[in-house]
């Protein structure tokens, strides 16, 4: 299940932008004379949220984006249409060429990044990314369970451009002959889209998501379903 997602440098977005499942917290206060003329309501008046057992989070079972004309919304969603279609099928088969912000050099010559939050029976999966058409930047992989609600990390690698190759971690849960393949892995190729054709129990419920999900936003109910 989308817990938020969010994107930078990315077509006609330029600094980082959240799409949040995620419900706020209920006000307490009285809401201001602005408030009441505009009628602003709060989350749970627009959609009932349901309870993350275990955590501090409750769950939109609906999300909405509002803007004015040419103001970007698409591009949130290709965006994360782009992310999951890559972490599934890896760089062979994306399609769509990666565009960065170009009304800005120094966003043109910079990368594009993504951060993915999702939860399953407990466990936070949080994956980031960061991309040029040239190659992968860096790649990390955590997770967080319900027990210790601390961030650990199962594995991340980072382009070292003096040693022109990928310096690698690997968490003490992500141990296996999986980490052997790392080596083998193209500039492109991110490590998470094999994991559908290993058995990695550790990762199996993110790998089983985005199988079930790997029509990406053309079927967006599939990426917000609650089910895991």
């Amino acid at each position: 299940m989308l817990l938020d997602f969010t994107v930078e440098n990315f077509r006609s977005i330029k600094g980082a932008e959240t799409l949040s499942a995620v419900a706020a917290s209920k006000s307490k206060g009285k809401p201001s004379n602005s408030e009441s003329r505009r009628r602003v309501k709060s989350d749970d008046e627009i959609a009932q949220p349901f309870h993350i057992e275990g955590w501090d989070i409750d769950v939109l079972p609906v999300i909405a984006i509002f803007g004015a004309n040419a103001s970007g919304k698409s591009n949130v969603l290709k965006a994360l249409d782009y992310l999951l279609n890559f972490m599934f099928r890896g760089s062979s088969d994306i399609g769509e060429k990666l565009i960065p912000f170009k009304l800005d050099r120094q966003s043109l010559n910079s990368p594009s990044c993504f951060k993915l939050r999702t939860i399953f029976n407990g466990t936070i999966y949080t994956y980031s990314l960061e991309i040029n058409n040239t190659q992968i930047l860096s790649e990390k992989l955590e997770y967080s369970l319900v027990a210790t609600k601390r961030d650990r990390l199962l594995y991340s690698r980072i382009w070292n451009h003096k040693e022109d190759e990928f310096d690698w971690k690997n968490g003490s849960d992500f141990v296996g002959s999986h980490t052997q393949l790392e080596q083998s892995l193209q500039k492109f190729e991110p490590f998470i889209s094999i994991f559908s054709k290993l058995k990695i129990k550790v990762v199996k419920p993110l790998s089983d998501w985005l199988t079930a999900s790997n029509l990406g936003i053309r079927d967006y109910q599939e990426i917000i379903d609650p089910i895991a």
